[in-house]
């Protein structure tokens, strides 16, 4: 006497299978949460913008809130464009300057940011860079950093401020303006103004 095995397959299928009415149920919450943090991201982005025509439903009311519950904005992700391109330099026993730096931190020989001495080194050169008084800058007009760096006799005395330090000895520090994107395509030809300083880090 043969026995044929009820076919499972089928019921396996459909009970995998949502009801329509579940599956609309999801789509309809998917898509109010989309449009709810939609609106969310619009007001935070709106009230950290430059006052303009355009204002928001409730704009008044809520715009206080958003500031308390968003306080760094836009600033704490991004940093501007415009800023003063700033460089660490150190000396070889030639006496000719060369570019320190570790950054940026995505290169192969920071393992693609796993080694975090690069950004160490950022935060090392900003607390040297504050010892610097605004009367020690030299100006580069000619924006030759390299060329400045070497004519600097007097380096200022600095006790590394870090326990782990990354620069020590003499150090060149320069700032650089960024060239303009109206000049972009003198890029390599011409080097924007700039200033230097010389620092020589105790360890």
């Amino acid at each position: 006497m043969q026995v044929t095995a009820p076919d499972q397959g089928s019921g396996e299928n459909t009970a995998r299978e949502m009801p329509a009415g579940d599956r609309g149920r999801l789509g309809r919450v998917l898509i109010a949460v989309t449009v709810f943090w939609m609106v969310i991201g619009g007001y935070v982005l709106h009230t950290q913008l430059p006052s303009n025509a355009v204002e928001l439903p409730g704009q008044q009311g809520m715009e206080r809130t958003v500031r308390v519950m968003t306080p760094q904005g836009w600033a704490f992700f991004t940093k501007s464009p415009r800023d003063a391109k700033i460089t660490v330099w150190s000396s070889d026993s030639t006496g000719r300057w060369r570019s320190a730096m570790l950054a940026p931190h995505s290169e192969p020989r920071n393992a693609f940011g796993l080694n975090r001495e690069s950004r160490a080194q950022g935060v090392e050169l900003g607390q040297l860079q504050a010892h610097i008084r605004p009367e020690t800058w030299i100006p580069c007009e000619d924006g030759a950093l390299a060329a400045c760096l070497a004519e600097v006799d007097d380096p200022v005395e600095v006790k590394t401020p870090v326990p782990s330090p990354l620069l020590c000895g003499r150090i060149g520090v320069t700032q650089q303006e960024v060239l303009p994107w109206a000049w972009s395509d003198s890029e390599g030809t011409m080097e924007m103004p700039g200033k230097v300083a010389v620092l020589d880090v105790t360890c």
